[in-house]
């Protein structure tokens, strides 16, 4: 029973998933529409090259930025809780050393 049920969904799934001949020429077809919309670049089409080029680079610099300033939150958070472990660790000590005391 379960060999059945298991061809029973095999098949399709390797009908849907196999590439026929129509979809690689699609694919071709496509790839030549690509190609035959490339045109000389212009004067105005240059500068929005450097327009765009210079926002990018603002952005990355933006991006470091503030990849740095989390760095910085998350170090000086680590240091807070490495402070919070050592206090608690000495109070441990302290209390400990005054309960053999007694």
């Amino acid at each position: 029973m379960r060999f059945f049920f298991f061809v029973f969904l095999l098949l399709p799934a390797c009908n849907l998933f196999s590439q026929s001949a129509t979809d690689t020429h699609t694919l071709n077809s496509a790839q030549q529409i690509d190609t035959s919309r490339i045109v000389k670049p212009s004067n105005e089409t240059i500068t929005i090259r450097e327009r765009d080029e210079e926002k990018m680079e603002q952005n990355l610099q933006q991006f470091v930025k503030l990849q740095k300033e989390r760095e910085q939150k998350q170090k000086r958070q680590a240091y807070i809780r490495i402070g919070l472990g050592v206090l608690l660790l000495v109070v441990l000590i302290v209390g400990l050393t005054r309960k053999k005391k007694k």
